[in-house]
């Protein structure tokens, strides 16, 4: 995006602030051709390897995930892993990691495939310590994430441990919102 400046951030913002509003809004037709554009124009501005283009496939897997397109969904999310794997080396490549390793297995728990969730939940649960150290938020979320799998799976001690340790985390930094959305899962899953 440098080489094109604060004009192509400003559109990107735009685009996504306009995705958002269509998937709110259930315009996921829509909200598939802003994501394209998204996806497009990052490639073009970013190249195939940015941290800008694979948070553009992983809105656009998302988008697919939502409209019942799992073929298309899995298939984006799998590339903006593979593009995150590509990118060199540094906290900007294993925070891509973490999260496209998250959000493919966020994907797999939704269409039950949980022994192909763990594994990538359990990478990103160590890339987010490595960035975050043990009490990010993010490492709150993939905690809370990867109890859902574990309970799946009938590892209901692993899933409460996880599910306490996420708690802590959100409480001890003071975010409310990540208190209620580990909340949410312990009250979902008991």
């Amino acid at each position: 995006i440098r080489k094109y400046g604060d004009a192509a951030t400003s559109y990107l913002q735009k685009l996504a602030a306009e995705h958002s509003r269509l998937q709110t809004a259930g315009a996921f037709e829509d909200a598939l051709k802003v994501a394209e554009e998204m996806l497009r124009y990052s490639e073009q501005t970013t190249g195939l390897g940015s941290v800008t283009t694979i948070a553009a496939l992983s809105r656009l897997a998302r988008t697919y995930k939502w409209m019942g397109k799992y073929t298309e969904a899995e298939a984006a999310y799998r590339r903006a892993q593979q593009s995150a794997d590509e990118l060199s080396g540094g906290p900007a490549k294993e925070q891509a990691q973490a999260t496209s390793w998250d959000n493919l297995a966020g994907f797999y728990v939704l269409r039950g495939r949980y022994g192909d969730a763990e594994p990538l939940q359990r990478r990103a649960l160590t890339n987010f310590e490595k960035l975050e150290g043990p009490n990010g938020i993010d490492v709150s979320t993939t905690c809370s994430n990867l109890a859902v799998t574990e309970f799946w799976q009938g590892n209901y001690s692993a899933s409460d441990a996880l599910d306490l340790r996420a708690l802590s985390i959100a409480r001890s930094a003071g975010d409310r919102l990540q208190e209620a959305y580990v909340l949410d899962n312990i009250g979902i899953l008991h």
